[in-house]
């Protein structure tokens, strides 16, 4: 019984762990489909202040 207990408890650590990734994917979405990202004018993004930081983020999500 107590593998299985163990597995369950692996199961919903990582259930969690993908929960958050996946919140964090959709902001993602939600942010770089913001107007600031639309059209040949606004066609740009803060890389080293907006995008390094949540793919760090994402990486130390899914190591855990």
């Amino acid at each position: 019984m107590n593998y299985i207990k163990k597995l369950q408890e692996e199961n919903e650590q990582l259930k969690k762990q993908l929960f958050v990734i996946n919140q964090a994917a959709i902001e993602q979405l939600q942010y770089f489909t913001l107007p600031k990202f639309q059209g040949t004018e606004n066609d740009y993004a803060h890389i080293k202040t907006d995008v390094l930081g949540k793919i760090e983020f994402f990486r130390n999500a899914s190591a855990q």
